[in-house]
Order: structure tokens, then C-alpha cells, then sequence
């Protein structure tokens, strides 16, 4: 008799008791292991699952590493302790155009290209190529930063976030009322943002299937710059209000009114 799939509500349980990331070292991509032999046990209990790195699950199964020092850190997982962060540094092939929800666009190869300047800040660039590099960042409710893409070393906390998986080519992350924060894919030399979901400089910004969106927010005072640099803009929009949008070859901008505060702007990303 074959051995029953792991329930999809268990992964997940054990996914964040574990922090998204090995029990031991915190790196990702992770795979499950029973603590309690499954041939022993012949169940899928939550009590008996952690995450461990493929590294350290070869260990575990040539015997060097104790089951007993497993149960020790599955009491206290790495990415649980608060000062410690998740962390996985994928080796990519190279990458020759990007899509942002339904917004195709097409990057020079070796050359960087910024995604959005707010008020100076840059949370998204790359460059693509033979050696692609992807920067990113992710605010948390409490205006750090939750998770950051730093030429493809991806750090995260895990305490702020509802799930985080990383199937084949795909890295998902689900934050608070579970609302996808950001959902990756990455085929054939091309990378496919279908969500993202951040506040920037006190901006909400939220990229799904629809486009690109920056929901309006209440009270709005202070004025902000706002730019997209791209060699094709056809299949690119971006919808909200108020503001007014310029549209050139190789750049499309913004003039909004940002909320006064983080937490209207936070509030403003659970209503698209």
C-alpha cells in the first residue's frame, strides 16, 4: 500500500510552527520530515513533522544527526527565535523580461531597471541577463521590513506572515487577513510578479492580475513622485484616484497624495 500525500492543513501548520524555513539553520527551499519514522508511526501528525533543509535532512537520514537534536529544535525552531531572519539564495538562469500582474515588459539585457521611485525609494529593481539580479522589499503592519530580495538572497520575518511556500518555481507569501503579499514564478527566462502587496513611503501599492493599483486613501496632504522606466509600456495601466499619469517611451509617472499616515496606508491595502 503507497504511503498517503501529507493533508495541505498539516504542511501548513507545520510550515509556521517551523518559521517557513529549516527548524535548524532557517534556510530555504525545505523538506518535511517525520520526527518518529512514518514506517513506525503510519501517521501524518502535526506533533511529528518539522521543515529541514536538504542539507540537514541528509544528515538526519545518514544517521550524523540525532532524531533527539531534531525534537531540541523543534521545540525552539531558528526562525521562531525573534532576532533571527529566514534566508534562501535561489541560482537562477538567465532572465530576459518581466511581468507585473497582466503588465508585460520587456528590460534590455545588463541593464538595471527600477519598478517604482517613490519619494527616492526604490523597492523593486533588476537586472537581467545571463546573471539576473532582483531587488525587493516588503513592509510589515509595524513599518519594518518584513521581507527583502537582496540580489536574490531572499530574507525574511517569519513571524509576520500567515504562510510562505516555495513549490518548483514558485514563491508564494500570504500575510495578515491572508492576503497575498507577493506570489513569483519564474519559466523560461521570464519572471511573473502575479502579486504584490506593500506600503512604500507611506504609498499602498498592490500588483494582481488587474494591474497595477494605488488605492486611493482619506486625508491625503503631502504630494509624491512616482516613476516607471520601461523600453515597452503597451500592456502597461495603472488605475486609482486621484492623480494624473504621463505616459512617454521610456517612462510613465505619477503624482499622488499619500496618506499621512502608515496605518490608513496599511488599512488601504486589504480593500483591493
Amino acid at each position: 500500500m503507497s504511503r498517503p500525500a501529507i493533508p495541505e492543513d498539516i504542511k501548513r501548520r507545520v510550515r509556521q510552527h517551523c518559521g517557513y524555513g529549516c527548524i535548524i539553520c532557517g534556510k530555504m527551499p525545505t523538506e518535511y520530515e517525520h520526527v518518529t519514522p512514518y514506517a513506525k508511526c503510519q501517521a501524518h501528525d502535526f506533533e511529528n513533522i518539522v521543515l529541514l533543509c536538504p542539507w540537514h535532512h541528509t544528515e538526519v537520514t545518514a544517521g550524523r544527526l540525532y532524531k533527539r537534536e531534531v525534537e531540541t529544535w523543534r521545540a525552539n525552531p531558528y526562525l521562531r527565535q525573534q532576532q533571527n531572519s529566514g534566508f534562501y539564495e535561489p541560482l537562477l538562469s538567465p532572465m530576459f523580461k518581466v511581468v507585473f500582474g497582466n503588465c508585460g515588459v520587456a528590460i534590455p539585457v545588463d541593464r538595471k531597471f527600477n519598478l517604482f521611485n517613490i519619494n527616492g525609494y526604490v523597492p523593486f529593481s533588476f537586472l537581467l541577463g545571463s546573471k539576473p539580479k532582483f531587488n525587493l522589499d516588503i513592509f510589515g503592519r509595524d513599518g519594518k521590513l518584513a521581507l527583502s530580495i537582496i540580489e536574490n538572497v531572499i530574507e525574511f520575518r517569519a513571524h509576520f506572515f500567515w504562510d510562505i511556500t516555495l513549490t518548483g518555481t514558485k514563491f508564494k507569501v500570504v500575510g495578515p487577513n491572508r492576503k497575498v503579499f507577493l506570489d513569483i514564478s519564474i519559466t523560461d527566462g521570464i519572471v511573473n510578479f502575479k502579486t504584490f502587496r506593500s506600503v512604500i513611503s507611506n504609498v499602498p501599492v498592490i500588483i494582481n492580475k488587474n494591474g497595477i493599483h494605488l488605492p486611493n486613501t482619506k486625508n491625503s496632504t503631502s504630494q509624491m513622485g512616482f516613476a516607471i522606466e520601461s523600453e515597452e509600456l503597451d500592456n502597461l495601466f495603472v488605475t486609482g484616484e486621484p492623480g494624473w499619469v504621463r505616459s512617454q517611451k521610456s517612462l510613465m509617472s505619477f503624482d499622488w497624495l499619500p496618506s499621512p499616515s502608515y496605518a490608513e496606508a496599511w488599512n488601504a491595502l486589504f480593500n483591493v
